[in-house]
């Protein structure tokens, strides 16, 4: 893991197109940070003056909304940076960054960065191409607010989870970051009581498992149905077993939290 740190800057894809001596020396002028789990790393607003690479650890990314409730629009992990978007505009921090998991980063300056990818074209591409790509996936996200229910928003948010964050085991996927209702609700646009009712409802067909402080994805075909079908309400629970489920209490675990 030491090792894999140490070639960082040659390996991950911020650096593509850089030369050798000019990444040592982008190296050479960082410093590399800890952020234990909760722990704020910037917050929306404030002026940006280092890029974040993400080494180890889950970031989590939101922005406010008119209800006053963060809306949290992305996971983050290694080999992702924070601040591209605001290092071409030269503007504040756009969106409020928090240690999900315990992380660890690599603190590049901006300046330092920004002055070096300019003279170098496919460094300049690289850095255009990932902020075209931050930008279309501000848009898919207005989309799913506009035309997905909110079932059909949790379920789109834990396969995402579950492709980022998820570990294959014995059949099934688990999502091995904390992730608590409160995180799910603020993916998704709405309140803890809908995440909770959507995943006890989820848990009833089977397409998912709650596992102490974790989610297990068990059928990730029914949770890609159940967004296909768009602006369809949550079905209500039809059987005893399904209602027996949603009067469980809860664990405890961050899924109530």
């Amino acid at each position: 893991m030491a090792a894999e740190r140490r070639h960082a800057l040659q390996t991950l894809p911020l650096f593509t197109g850089l030369p050798a001596a000019v990444t040592a020396e982008l190296k050479a002028a960082s410093r590399r940070l800890f952020y234990a789990q909760g722990e704020v790393i910037f917050r929306q607003g404030e002026v940006g003056t280092v890029l974040h690479l993400i080494e180890l650890g889950q970031v989590k990314l939101l922005v406010p909304v008119d209800s006053g409730v963060g809306l949290m629009i992305g996971i983050v992990g290694p080999g992702e940076c924070l601040g591209v978007v605001d290092l071409l505009e030269g503007d504040d921090r756009p969106y409020t960054a928090s240690a999900l998991t315990d992380v660890e980063t690599l603190a590049v300056p901006q300046s330092l960065y920004l002055e070096a990818v300019q003279a170098y074209p496919d460094a300049l591409k690289w850095l255009l191409t990932t902020i075209t790509w931050r930008l279309r996936r501000t848009n898919e996200l207005a989309a799913d607010m506009a035309h997905l229910d909110i079932a059909g928003r949790i379920a789109k948010a834990l396969l995402q989870l579950a492709e980022a964050c998820g570990d294959s085991t014995g059949g099934a996927v688990v999502i091995d970051v904390p992730v608590t209702q409160k995180d799910l609700a603020a993916m998704v646009g709405g309140s803890r009581e809908s995440v909770n009712k959507a995943l006890g409802w989820y848990e009833g067909l089977g397409a998912l498992e709650r596992r102490g402080r974790y989610l297990a994805i068990l059928r990730p075909e029914l949770l890609q149905r159940r967004i296909t079908q768009r602006t369809h309400p949550a079905p209500h629970r039809p059987s005893s077993a399904l209602r027996r489920s949603h009067s469980r209490p809860e664990t405890g675990g961050p899924l109530a939290g």
